[in-house]
């Protein structure tokens, strides 16, 4: 949070960050709680429900004020260092900005990076996105275009990156993305089960398929 709000602090952008906490089994509303004390720009949304990444970023976006829209996965393994840039793809004439991450490969997550690969390809290659990285956790919107494409996405978790994407582009958006770095926080535990979330988006991948395929015919 303190990253945030040096790097924001630093520009000349009137910005908010908005903090939606989703029913965190940590300490994370008491850090988010403090924060917003401390600071006039940042503001909270407190889930009484879980309702996923999705249901999470989408909340964020109707209660902004601002005309570009974005986010950030408060782990910050992509920097706040490029919120300017995505900011500026919007201003200049994108309609939505992906990140594209660039990370190291090592002998300790190889498997892992491999079934992610595995599954860009898979999704690019089915669905025909516009994006070869559709799930990284950094994204901006123009505002005013996007809220009508919220309530579309039926998806709430972590397959609403993806999904988002596509009904974007079925919107007639403008999707740019944007190469980025993405450095793991290695002291987190990581939620993540490889092998089941890899069948378990897979599977959404599958079903989105049909479902446009259903809605055009």
């Amino acid at each position: 949070m303190n990253r945030i709000s040096r790097y924001l602090g630093g520009t000349r952008l009137d910005y908010e960050v908005i903090f939606v906490e989703d029913r965190s089994a940590d300490n994370t509303k008491e850090l988010i709680q403090k924060a917003v004390k401390k600071n006039r720009r940042f503001r909270a949304i407190y889930h009484e429900k879980n309702t996923g990444r999705g249901g999470c970023v989408a909340d964020g976006f109707r209660a902004a004020n601002g005309e570009v829209v974005g986010y950030l996965d408060i782990d910050l393994e992509i920097a706040p260092s490029y919120v300017l840039e995505m900011y500026a793809a919007v201003k200049n004439g994108s309609d939505a900005v992906c990140a594209v991450r660039s990370y190291e490969f090592t002998v300790k997550n190889f498997f892992r990076n491999f079934l992610h690969f595995v599954y860009l390809v898979f999704s690019k290659f089915l669905l025909a996105l516009p994006v070869s990285d559709p799930n990284a956790g950094c994204k901006f919107f123009d505002r005013k275009k996007i809220l009508p494409i919220l309530g579309r996405a039926v998806d709430t978790h972590w397959f609403w990156d993806t999904e988002i994407v596509k009904r974007a582009q079925l919107a007639g958006l403008k999707v740019t993305e944007i190469p980025v770095l993405y450095v793991a926080n290695t002291k987190k535990k990581s939620s993540v089960r490889v092998f089941s979330d890899t069948l378990h988006f897979v599977s959404r991948v599958l079903w989105l398929k049909k479902e446009l395929r259903e809605v055009r015919k």
